[in-house]
């Protein structure tokens, strides 16, 4: 029951860093480089807590030091070609492919974990994961207009389904090995990547603009990236705990698909978005699958 309670903390807050990136987004921006500050200021605020929190707790080696970096690199990864992959094909398609991307962590324990598959619980979990990506599909909006795809769209979402994947692999890996209560460590190397990353993408952006963000310690919009930044730490700490001690087949379905449809209900209570039949159908199918998933652990 705890472990269940924590995640459920870990969808809330994913839910909660969605609607903070969503506040800020549907804010005015003043100029090209403000969202890239935006995403700085989330990833110091969780670097810098990453890392006091590694200075209490102790704990370094190089095996966690590796997999800090690797994780860092994997993250980053994703996130910039998630970021090519809508601004060059269809929307729609490639929101269903990034995020199709658990089932490579959900199926480790299968694979490359060794474990046997059993009939007929892990059938059913495996069956109606299946079922729950395409209810992910129906529930997401399909607006018209969307570009056409292209092989240059394909490759930016295919590097992004697996540096997504392979991100819920490594924590698998580390929080299953001898070194798992090094985890703060481990996240405190991740966001330090993470923030010289985004340091240098918002350095690039600025100078290629001639523009530097408007966006002060004091602003709105500095006020939804600390939110979404505290966020950020909740859902990476829990998650990162709780891929060594669930399942992989049961944690990564549920907290990838928990998080996608209470984000979605958030955005019709909070942002008053309207919903069409089918994607209502998608959400309400999609929570069922996922509370099947929960009941067979």
């Amino acid at each position: 029951m705890f472990l269940y309670l924590i995640l459920t903390v870990s969808i809330f807050s994913m839910m909660g860093n969605n609607v903070a990136v969503n506040l800020y987004g549907k804010s005015p921006s003043k100029n090209s480089s403000d969202p890239y500050m935006f995403n700085l200021i989330s990833t110091v605020i969780c670097a810098v807590i990453f890392v006091l929190l590694s200075l209490v707790t102790g704990g370094v080696s190089v095996y966690t030091l590796v997999a800090g970096i690797a994780l860092g690199i994997l993250t980053n990864c994703a996130n910039l070609f998630k970021v090519l992959a809508f601004s060059s094909g269809p929307l729609h398609y490639s929101n269903l492919i990034i995020t199709s991307s658990f089932v490579i962590a959900a199926m480790y324990d299968y694979t490359l974990g060794g474990k046997p598959i059993e009939f007929p619980k892990d059938y059913i979990r495996i069956a109606v994961m299946i079922i729950l990506l395409l209810f992910v599909f129906i529930s997401q909006d399909n607006k018209k207009g969307d570009t056409k795809a292209t092989l240059r769209w394909i490759g930016f979402c295919m590097v992004a389904f697996f540096a997504n994947g392979f991100i819920g692999i490594v924590q698998r890996v580390h929080q299953t090995s001898d070194y798992r209560d090094q985890r703060t460590f481990m996240l405190a190397v991740t966001f330090v990547i993470s923030t010289l990353f985004s340091a240098a993408i918002y350095k690039v952006i600025s100078k290629k603009t001639h523009q530097n963000s408007s966006i002060t310690l004091t602003s709105k919009g500095a006020v939804y990236a600390y939110s979404a930044g505290i966020f950020l730490f909740v859902m990476h700490y829990i998650n990162l705990f709780l891929s060594g001690v669930m399942p992989s087949a049961i944690f990564f379905p549920l907290v990838n698909g928990g998080s996608i449809f209470l984000t979605s209900v958030a955005s019709i209570v909070f942002f008053k978005e309207k919903i069409t039949v089918k994607q209502l159908i998608g959400i309400i199918g999609g929570i069922a699958c996922i509370v099947i998933i929960g009941l067979t652990s």
